[in-house]
């Protein structure tokens, strides 16, 4: 297995189509961090509510956990 890898950018900028599922998207103005689901679909895993970029590892880390530990 591959590292995890993020892409990354302002929110208006992260892409609405061209995605591969299970790619991550992390917007680095409002912190939000999302999953995708289809080409065309993604989920938000995780709001900062800080603003601050801060907030969103720890949801990350322990969707990651739970995610790795379902599929051991």
């Amino acid at each position: 297995m591959g590292p995890i890898q993020v892409k990354r950018g302002l929110a208006a900028n992260l892409p609405t189509s061209g995605m591969n599922p299970g790619e991550f998207l992390f917007a680095t103005d409002t912190g939000d961090l999302y999953i995708c689901q289809s080409a065309t679909v993604k989920i938000l895993l995780a709001k900062d509510s800080t603003h601050k970029n801060q907030g969103w590892f720890k949801s990350f880390r322990n969707f990651l956990n739970k995610f790795l530990t379902t599929f051991k």
